[in-house]
């Protein structure tokens, strides 16, 4: 049998490590862009709701009274409102 040298572990330490350093960046990489990729996905822009014309809303208001949909009290608090937020 035949021992093995400094310079052998050595060699077989520099070796491991020229083979092993590049493996082991690659997979952080991987990991750093998995992550990224995974925060990014959670944070998508939610759209600002549309807000109609206030002249559009009372229209859309007028057409539910005349339809029956709500009272006229419920007609006259709602234009109210909406006049109000102009």
């Amino acid at each position: 049998m035949s021992s093995i040298g400094s310079t052998e572990l050595i060699l077989v330490g520099v070796i491991c490590l020229v083979v092993m350093a590049p493996i082991g960046l690659l997979t952080l990489l991987g990991l750093w862009l998995l992550r990224r990729s995974q925060h990014n996905a959670t944070q998508t822009t939610v759209p600002m709701p549309v807000i109609p014309d206030p002249s559009e809303r009372l229209k859309v208001l007028q057409k539910m009274l005349a339809d029956g949909q709500i009272s006229q009290a419920e007609f006259d608090a709602k234009r109210a409102e909406i006049i109000g937020s102009v």
